[in-house]
């Protein structure tokens, strides 16, 4: 999955960090949600949020097409509660 011809997987985290707690990296965690944010910035766009070493971080993938954004939150719903792992590794038709 791309954006503006970069790779958009995985979405980088963002949430609580500090000196003992740094923020994730790459396919971590567990989905607990995804919801489309395009009336935000007019961009489609969708939030994860994944839940990883009991805390809750987000994440934003942006899209080129609002079609396959549609596409893409339809899969993630259905994938609530996988490892994000195992979600990076679903082929997109």
């Amino acid at each position: 999955m791309v954006y503006l011809g970069q790779s958009n997987w995985p979405p980088n985290w963002a949430g609580p960090y500090g000196p003992d707690m740094p923020l994730p990296e790459g396919e971590v965690g567990v989905l607990i949600n995804a919801e489309d944010a395009s009336h935000i910035l007019r961009i489609p766009h969708c939030v994860l949020v994944m839940q990883h070493n009991r805390q809750e971080y987000f994440g934003a993938l942006y899209f080129d097409h609002e079609g396959f954004l549609e596409k893409i939150i339809s899969l993630l719903k259905s994938c609530i509660g996988r490892p994000i792992a195992e979600i990076g590794g679903i082929d997109v038709p």
